[in-house]
């Protein structure tokens, strides 16, 4: 019997977004017992391909009945890691199967042929210049599909090789140029966006900065309009890195966002433009907490906002620069083992920008008065 039979019989009746988690899990714990030179127990190894060779036919079957593009690519994601898995505990091919190597075979050629919109823009930037024809090709490739979720695939692709969008050709930026435009005013004329749209909407406004024209900017402004705090930081990036102004109203709007204020105020610094920041949310508490928050949101750790967050108080040194604020909060977010739901836990966020949690009780640091726990939080969790 396996010591992962539990994990591996568990693992066949989730849904893909899970799998996806605990295949990411089975992968650590196979790279922690490599970094400490341990051979895997044969039963270890042979009840994981066991479980990875039988998925394999699960993932095909997942992608055929796929009603999606968001559905497919997680599927996708998970394909990844089994492969992982696989070449993990079969270094070398001759030791798995023909039939199942046939059978992988046809995965990876079905998530390929999935991924057209990917594998082109990858494809595109291994050169050393992009042209025009390969600019028209991959933009047809976008204009054919309806499923919006599939066209962010281009704009996230931008996004990953942001550093590589001067490989673009005068010609092919024009391209993208001409393309972008018609994208914003096609969701600008959306009478109710859905969450697919707003991400490509984020994603856009974020990559006008390097295709920017007049009838661009005209676009960010109206789509400043829509006070959608995660559309707004990227336009207001984009438009002052244009040379434009940004509407008063917008930037107020982000500073009272816990999530973007600390983003903004470091955006709007880079651009020698903090004075546009209202004054009342400049505080280094307030800043920190919503570092705090930033981080918190992110879907490896809360996922969610906190549902309540409380100031203890600041941490100093004396020889070094370093100022750190801690907060406690909580939560009810899934991503939070049940003893930890809606407990108070400890965070903290330096003044340099930057914060972390292990997401440990404050009732088991609390002393009798807050500026003891400071000093045992210090001690025993910052150092």
């Amino acid at each position: 019997m396996s010591q992962f039979d539990p994990i591996l019989s568990s693992m066949k009746n989730e849904d893909f977004p899970t799998k996806k988690h605990l295949l990411e899990y089975l992968l650590h714990i196979i790279s922690n017992i490599k970094n400490e030179k341990k051979p895997l127990e044969q039963e270890d190894t042979a009840a994981m391909l066991e479980y990875a060779y039988s998925e394999v036919d699960e993932m095909l079957a997942a992608i055929k009945n796929a009603e999606t593009y968001k559905e497919k690519d997680v599927v996708f994601d998970c394909e990844d890691l089994l492969l992982g898995l696989i070449m993990n505990l079969c270094p070398t091919p001759q030791s798995i199967p023909e039939s199942i190597l046939k059978k992988i075979d046809l995965l990876v050629q079905t998530v390929n042929a999935e991924r057209y919109i990917e594998n082109t823009v990858d494809e595109i930037f291994k050169q050393d210049s992009i042209e025009a024809p390969e600019t028209e090709r991959l933009l047809g490739l976008v204009a054919k599909t309806t499923d919006e979720y599939q066209k962010c695939k281009l704009y996230a692709g931008l996004v990953h090789y942001k550093n590589d969008l001067s490989k673009f050709s005068r010609s092919a930026k024009e391209l993208v140029s001409t393309h972008l435009e018609a994208e914003l005013k096609r969701y600008l004329s959306v009478e109710q966006l859905n969450e697919d749209h707003i991400g490509n909407l984020e994603l856009i406004s974020d990559i006008s900065k390097s295709f920017i024209t007049e009838e661009i900017v005209s676009l960010l402004y109206e789509v400043l309009k829509l006070r959608r705090s995660n559309i707004d930081y990227y336009a207001v990036e984009s438009l002052l890195s244009s040379g434009n102004g940004v509407p008063e109203e917008t930037i107020v709007s982000l500073a009272r966002n816990l999530e973007y204020a600390s983003l903004t105020y470091g955006m709007l610094g880079s651009f020698g433009k903090q004075d546009l920041f209202p004054n009342e949310y400049t505080s280094p508490e307030y800043l920190a907490k919503s570092d705090m928050v930033h981080w918190l949101v992110y879907p490896t750790e809360l996922g969610k906002e906190p549902d309540a967050i409380e100031y203890v108080g600041k941490i100093s040194y004396l020889f070094k620069k370093e100022v750190y604020h801690v907060f406690k909060f909580r939560s009810d977010s899934d991503n939070l083992t049940d003893d930890l739901k809606n407990e108070w836990l400890i965070v903290w966020s330096s003044d340099k920008g930057g914060t972390f949690s292990n997401f440990d009780k404050y009732s088991a640091f609390e002393k009798e008065t807050v500026q003891s726990t400071l000093k045992n939080i210090k001690k025993n969790l910052i150092g």
